[in-house]
């Protein structure tokens, strides 16, 4: 028969308990914070929330970059597959600037060239982001405009521009693609609807009687033996 009374624990066992819920503390957030994500917070504070950001305070940061670091690395790996630090050549500044509309009549393209050769290091063909920012400085100061202002317009451009090859139209190469206006033996190698006849719209068709024509008509001879 089973006992009824407890079993005596060994020293070097400990009986097992239910673990206790866990009280984590409450998280609160201080009033000047509270303030900032507010819409009186937002408007009066505008530095901490980029354009087009307003409807959620912690919406990250959309594009067009908001660095000028940002900006850079992106026209430096554009279209090229080097590794490592990034660097702008002559193209890809050129492009920089066009892409971001800094080209005037005060700042033309010449003046980019220059301004390149002035932003190079001795002896290097590429800038760096410390080229880069002595670039816009030459930018600006040809500008005649702040610093700050030439790099609100370089924050809002878009960033690298992919342009395309667009089929010409007008001219002479309407004339040249449009059956309608062939003249002569061109125009009866088509039909109303401008689709090619073949070798019906051709004035000599070949009978395929031979390679020569002459050599098919000819009576063959058979040479003499000596």
């Amino acid at each position: 028969e089973k006992s009824s009374q407890p079993r005596e624990q060994s020293p070097g066992r400990r009986r097992w308990a239910a673990p206790q819920a866990l009280e984590l503390p409450v998280c609160t957030v201080s009033a000047p914070t509270q303030a900032l994500v507010t819409e009186e917070g937002i408007a009066a504070h505008p530095q901490h929330y980029p354009a087009g950001a307003e409807e959620s305070p912690l919406a990250p940061l959309a594009p067009p970059a908001r660095n000028l670091h940002l900006v850079f690395a992106s026209f430096a790996a554009f279209g090229s597959s080097r590794q490592g630090v990034p660097e702008l050549d002559g193209v890809r500044f050129a492009k920089f600037c066009t892409d971001t509309k800094l080209i005037d009549d005060r700042f033309t393209l010449t003046d980019v060239d220059l301004t390149f050769v002035r932003a190079c290091s001795k002896g290097r063909r590429r800038i760096d982001f410390d080229g880069f920012s002595r670039a816009l400085g030459l930018i600006a100061q040809r500008k005649g405009i702040a610093a700050t202002e030439l790099h609100t317009a370089v924050l809002a451009a878009p960033g690298p521009l992919s342009r395309g090859t667009h089929a010409a139209h007008g001219g002479v190469l309407d004339k040249l693609t449009d059956p309608s206006q062939y003249t002569g033996a061109h125009k009866w190698r088509f039909d109303a609807e401008g689709r090619g006849l073949g070798l019906v719209g051709r004035d000599v068709i070949p009978k395929g009687n031979g390679h020569v024509p002459a050599a098919s008509r000819a009576v063959l001879q058979p040479l003499p033996c000596y």
